[in-house]
């Protein structure tokens, strides 16, 4: 026979009777044409001989296993029998009536939609996994996103914040000693203000106190030192000059200490009015050529501008200008230059104060608009002053919404630049 014809044939014969498996095998058993799709081994001869010579009734239908194969899932079915000839050779048309094919079949069927079903079961449950360690993270993050939240407007100065508090989990006490350390910064910063308060109304009261006397004890030596010579001997007369001297030196601190306060107590208004800077700085030379001839210090300017306009308070600018211009005539070498240049741009109009004096160390330049601080080459030059005049200028600086800025190398000089941003 042909084996293509006769696999042809068992088609035909499966689709007549779905529920049974044709194999045609030869005289020894050996299944010579299949309709299954792996390899089968041959069926025990001695099998087929049994049902061949049964006769009678069958008590107990005999089964053997089909096809005959290793597939762990195939077990004993129902079989039939009927020897056929095809030529001059002899076989059999074995049928197994159960379908052990379409077992096999439904088996890898129930074994795929096994693994796609534990599939889709692992799938979901990882996505019910990661669901829910979103909503834990989103619950746990939203507590941490409030304590943030409030941290950051703390920074902000609003010192009223709080945090809600609910559990005893590590972002509930992280919370509650947010809370609590809030509290006791605006205990503490309270505490700082009513005793900074009470600093400025007592250096205020004791200036103010202590200058009438200073003021009266000043008048009276000068009224000493008008008597006509041959009055006073040229010894006292000396001494009260010198005298004289130290009590001005007491009356420009305490001034100075005056000045402070009122700064410090936001208590000075000023009244904007349209300056001439440059007629301005005039002004201040004019005052301070005085202390800069002894030393041979020469004032110039120089102005980009024709006409320096600027809207400030007038008084308050030009004891800020004053004040640098007279530390650059201290603190320069003789026979130099202090240096006033005025610049502008769409922005902004800058005064600049140069000198080429003993200059400011670097690691002190954070320090010098601080109150009574000296620097180090100040100390050594023995320039005297009370360390309150770069105080002052900061504050009338601030006070007038100008910028103060400083740039300074050791023995080559500084530069005090006063900004004023255009609006």
């Amino acid at each position: 026979f042909e084996p293509i014809p006769a696999q042809k044939e068992l088609y035909r014969l499966s689709r007549l009777t779905p529920g049974v498996d044709p194999y045609l095998l030869d005289e020894a058993g050996n299944v010579i044409v299949h309709l299954a799709d792996y390899e089968v081994g041959p069926i025990p001869v001695e099998n087929l001989k049994t049902f061949l010579n049964h006769r009678g009734p069958l008590n107990t239908p005999l089964r053997t296993v089909y096809p005959p194969t290793s597939h762990p899932d195939l077990r004993p079915k129902i079989y039939s029998v009927a020897p056929i000839r095809y030529g001059e050779k002899q076989g059999y048309l074995f049928l197994g009536l159960e379908g052990g094919r379409r077992e096999l079949m439904n088996g890898a069927f129930g074994d795929t939609y096994l693994f796609r079903f534990s599939i889709i079961l692992l799938v979901l449950s990882i996505v019910a996994t990661i669901l829910l360690g979103l909503l834990v993270f989103h619950f746990l993050t939203r507590n941490f996103h409030a304590l943030t939240q409030a941290m950051e407007e703390v920074e902000g100065g609003r010192y009223d914040r709080r945090v809600p508090v609910k559990g005893d989990d590590e972002v509930s006490r992280a919370s509650r000693a947010f809370n609590s350390m809030v509290t006791a910064l605006v205990s503490a910063s309270e505490r700082i203000k009513r005793s900074d308060l009470q600093r400025r109304e007592l250096l205020s009261n004791v200036t103010h106190d202590i200058r009438r006397p200073i003021t009266s004890t000043q008048l009276k030596l000068q009224t000493f030192l008008h008597a006509p010579t041959g009055e006073i001997h040229p010894l006292d007369r000396q001494t009260l000059e010198g005298v004289l001297k130290s009590f001005q030196g007491v009356q420009s601190l305490i001034d100075d200490l005056f000045e402070l306060a009122k700064l410090d107590a936001q208590e000075v208004e000023p009244k904007s009015e349209r300056i001439n800077l440059q007629k301005l700085v005039e002004e201040i030379f004019d005052e301070l050529e005085p202390k800069a001839n002894p030393r041979s210090v020469s004032l110039t300017i120089e102005s980009a501008s024709h006409n320096p306009i600027v809207d400030s308070d007038r008084e308050l600018l030009y004891r800020l200008i004053s004040n640098l211009v007279e530390n650059a005539v201290l603190y320069s070498h003789e026979h130099q230059e202090v240096r006033v240049e005025i610049t502008e741009d769409s922005t902004s109009l800058r005064l600049s104060v140069i000198d080429q004096g003993i200059g400011i160390p670097e690691a002190e330049l954070p320090h010098i608009f601080e109150r009574f601080y000296r620097s180090s080459k100040a100390r050594e030059n023995n320039a005297g002053g009370s360390g309150l005049g770069l105080a002052i200028s900061k504050g009338i600086a601030e006070t007038l919404g100008t910028r103060l800025l400083v740039q300074s190398t050791p023995e080559k000089g500084s530069v005090f630049c006063v900004e004023f941003v255009r609006h």
